[in-house]
């Protein structure tokens, strides 16, 4: 989704290449917005509105209709700053493409609640807009959807969508959705599939001990290294939970640890990899804080 109302940022749209629109239900802010978009498209950029100007909330009293500007819906000052001038259709076209500067536009007046409803309009309408990017855009079409945040990856399989093989993605990853919180070396995601990974490349910093995911909470952690060695230190930290639940911690650690306290009690179901630098540490959650500490 872009945001209508951040395209006059400077470049916000300089990573798009196809950009589709509908004033069906929202409606912009201001006249300001258009300006930008049609800059962007003279730049070469692809822009499809689907709208069939038959929402009535055209009609009521905003800045396209009021004062000295007279326009029946939004999208008319929209085409107006494009610079272009509509026609009709050719024959046996569903839409109509306009060439401004180096981009176009690519007009069909129709509701999107009419493509989306009908049967096989995904289809049709897939096939209008590849026409009308031609080789300008390249489709790559998957059955999945994800998302990329900072060190977080979310992606979901779709049940009915494009066929093929399933697109997936290989490096280190943890699947939060996981109870035991297994590394994993590559994800597909297959139809039906859920993933909340945390990408351990982007999560880990060399030297830096810290905990990395928990089915616990964890509050004031703390590193101490051992004089100035790298490879002994104390990484501690106070952790609680729902009472009865169990707790799983994955750390990322440079050594395998000496003893890990939690509270009075020595733990002994943790393991370690070593060429990972990882370490999973195994209790029963408890509702009143306890201090943990990881001694390497």
């Amino acid at each position: 989704m872009v945001q209508l109302e951040n395209v006059g940022i400077e470049d916000y749209l300089k990573d798009y290449s196809l950009l589709f629109l509908s004033y069906t239900g929202m409606k912009p802010l201001s006249p300001e917005v258009h300006a930008p978009i049609a800059e962007w498209v003279k730049k070469g950029g692809i822009l499809v509105i689907v709208d069939d100007d038959a929402d009535p909330f055209h009609a009521v009293k905003e800045w396209w209709n009021s004062g000295d500007k007279k326009y029946a819906t939004p999208r008319q000052h929209l085409m107006e700053t494009l610079g272009v001038k509509e026609k009709a259709p050719r024959e046996g076209a569903e839409g109509q493409t306009y060439r401004v500067g180096r981009g176009r536009v690519y007009v069909e007046k129709r509701s999107p609640v009419s493509i989306t409803a009908a049967e096989n309009g995904d289809e049709l309408f897939m096939e209008r807009l590849r026409s009308v990017c031609g080789k300008k855009v390249k489709f790559d079409e998957r059955s999945s959807l994800a998302l990329r945040r900072g060190p977080y990856f979310i992606a979901a399989g779709l049940d009915e969508s494009v066929g093929g093989q399933p697109w997936g993605v290989n490096g280190r990853f943890v699947n939060l959705f996981d109870p035991k919180l297994q590394l994993l070396t590559s994800v597909d995601f297959t139809p039906g599939s859920r993933y909340f990974l945390l990408n351990l490349d982007r999560a880990q910093k060399p030297g830096k001990p810290s905990v990395l995911a928990a089915a616990c909470r964890v509050l004031d952690e703390e590193f101490q290294s051992e004089g100035n060695s790298k490879e002994h230190g104390t990484l501690s930290c106070k952790v609680d939970g729902i009472a009865g639940t169990q707790a799983v911690m994955l750390c990322s650690i440079p050594a395998t640890p000496k003893e890990i306290l939690l509270g009075e009690e020595k733990l002994s179901d943790f393991n370690v990899d070593v060429i990972a630098q990882l370490l999973w540490i195994r209790f029963e959650n408890r509702a009143e804080q306890r201090q943990l500490k990881i001694i390497y």
